[in-house]
């Protein structure tokens, strides 16, 4: 679980920064980000030859849908579009919902497949 947490982190830092970054910069990072994302799944279920769905699958899908969103994101800091949300305070508020989505998700996976 070590990949995951610190692929999270990265991309928060990314996140950051997005607006300093230029937008083929940002998806350059966050492709390279979902090819480790992707090899670590595929090595921890050829460890684990498990059939099905496994509880630590849903970690990997949480960082997927944070890689697009944070490739997104830097999308449209980056646009002509004028959209408050992102350019509130240097994309603020994307900022600050980072870890609150990510653990929300988290929580509602773990709430859902133990309870």
């Amino acid at each position: 679980m070590l990949t995951p947490a610190i692929i999270a982190v990265l991309l928060f830092f990314i996140q950051s920064i997005v607006n300093r970054l230029s937008p083929l910069e940002t998806i350059e990072v966050t492709g390279a980000f979902l090819f480790i994302v992707i090899l670590d799944q595929i090595n921890l279920r050829q460890n684990l030859l498990a059939a099905g769905l496994l509880y630590i699958d849903y970690f990997y899908f949480a960082l997927y849908l944070l890689i697009l969103l944070v490739a997104i994101n830097a999308r449209l800091c980056s646009s002509r579009l004028s959209l408050p949300a992102f350019e509130y305070k240097d994309s603020l508020i994307p900022k600050l919902l980072y870890w609150p989505n990510l653990l929300g998700f988290l929580l509602i996976v773990t709430l859902l497949v133990f309870f």
